[in-house]
């Protein structure tokens, strides 16, 4: 099929099995694409499993168990093990060093692009790249370059064990990570683009679109002429004792298990529960200097997050797990920076005010299930004390009208106070 037909346009990215097919037995998993794409599988009883990949009397296998990986190929009857081999380097951590994921819940995925050498197109390469959680560029583990196997264009199907489940089928191979910025049509530029630092607002999923246009507005803001030092009363209500911020934080301080007075944050709700997202669908959340959320996810659903004041650092995990607990990528937003969340990418993260002393981060978070999600799981799930997962219930410290009008009121008290 034509990367420019019809029917690969037309052709859906992912294919997902319900839990009623994976318990199916399924060993031989279709490609939506012949020659590429993506196998998401989990292996609940981490025992091992295979990965072949079979074009007539030629297959390539690629095998994990506790002891390691190997990628192995039969032609004509002889089988060649690729990797580990002295002969081949591979470009991340040897394929020895990877192994059965301490958590049962881990997703595996193995990535196929059959395609031409861009620097001499007389040349067909075959990359097949190994990864452990998201399935993005950044958690590859193994990567291979591969020029000898041009029958695996041919592919058509994975073949996989009966004690495996596969999750899902991807069409396009894994290439570049998905970049974390939103940057406006307008404003996105060619090096933008060349180097990966940001996507258009039409490439985010239909909920995301929707939620970036409901906050994306450049009078979105949280000064207004009625009211221009809002922020500054915010700032002064988190400092002062006896003020609405500084006493609703210090009642938070056990809100994730043991007390712990800076992993705490406010939620201001904006509008009301309208059934398409875990809580209210916008809250805007209030980071004082130095304080932190627990690591957690967003019941897979899709986000927007606007920076409305300060910076936020945003660290990402390849899943919930408390094995997994390093970051595999960091990254900070600026005011009217604006990052995103799918069910897919970006899922698990940890959100921290790194500024100690100050200002004050304030964010606009957006969250909406995807039309086809109809568990509308209603937490976010967090690694807890002992890392254990525990459930939050996505709460309101208060509604935004009537946290206005307190911090309006705080500030013009504390402005007719008379001096000493």
């Amino acid at each position: 099929m034509s990367h420019h037909s019809e029917k690969f346009m037309t052709a859906p990215r992912i294919l997902t099995f319900s839990p009623e097919e994976q318990e199916q037995a399924i060993e031989n998993v279709q490609l939506v694409v012949k020659g590429q794409g993506v196998l998401v599988l989990k292996d609940p009883d981490q025992g091992g499993f295979y990965i072949d990949m079979t074009v007539e009397d030629n297959t390539m296998s690629f095998r994990l168990t506790k002891d390691g990986g190997q990628l192995v190929v039969v032609e004509n009857g002889e089988e060649t093990i690729i990797a580990p081999s002295p002969e081949l380097r591979t470009n991340r951590s040897p394929i020895t060093q990877i192994s059965i994921d301490k958590d049962k819940e881990a997703a595996y995925w193995l990535s196929l692009e059959c395609t031409v050498n861009p620097h001499d197109t007389e040349e067909q390469v075959q990359i097949i790249k190994f990864g452990i959680g998201e399935v993005r560029e950044a958690l590859v583990q193994f990567n291979i370059t591969l020029t000898d196997y041009a029958w695996l264009n041919q592919l058509s199907s994975f073949t996989i064990p009966e004690n495996v489940l596969p999750i899902e089928v991807y069409r396009d191979p894994v290439v570049l990570d998905p970049p974390l910025a939103v940057i406006p049509t307008d404003e996105i530029n060619i090096d933008d683009i060349a180097l990966n630092r940001g996507v258009v607002p039409a490439n985010l999923t239909a909920a995301c679109q929707i939620l970036y246009k409901n906050i994306s507005g450049k009078n979105f803001q949280l000064n207004t002429p009625e009211f221009p030092h809002f922020v500054d009363a915010i700032e002064a209500s988190i400092k002062t004792p006896g003020a609405w911020c500084y006493e609703t934080l210090k009642d938070k301080a056990d809100e994730f298990g043991e007390d712990n007075p800076e992993e705490t944050y406010l939620r201001i709700t904006l509008g009301d529960f309208m059934g398409e997202s875990p809580g209210i669908p916008y809250v805007i959340e209030i980071w004082p200097p130095g304080h932190f959320s627990p690591i957690h996810n967003h019941a897979q659903a899709n986000a927007i997050i606007r920076v409305l004041h300060g910076d936020i650092n945003v660290k990402l995990f390849p899943m919930l797990s408390k094995y997994h607990e390093e970051p595999f990528k960091e990254v900070v937003f600026h005011k009217d920076q604006v990052t995103w969340i799918t069910p897919r990418y970006n899922q698990t993260h940890q959100l921290i005010n790194v500024n100690k002393q100050g200002p004050t981060c304030i964010t606009i978070q957006c969250y909406m299930y995807g039309a086809d999600n109809t568990a509308h799981y209603k937490y976010f799930d967090f690694i807890g004390e002992d890392g254990q997962i525990d459930q939050f219930t996505p709460n309101s410290d208060a509604d935004f009208v009537s946290f206005k009008a307190t911090m309006l009121k705080e500030w013009n008290e504390r402005r007719i106070q008379p001096a000493l």
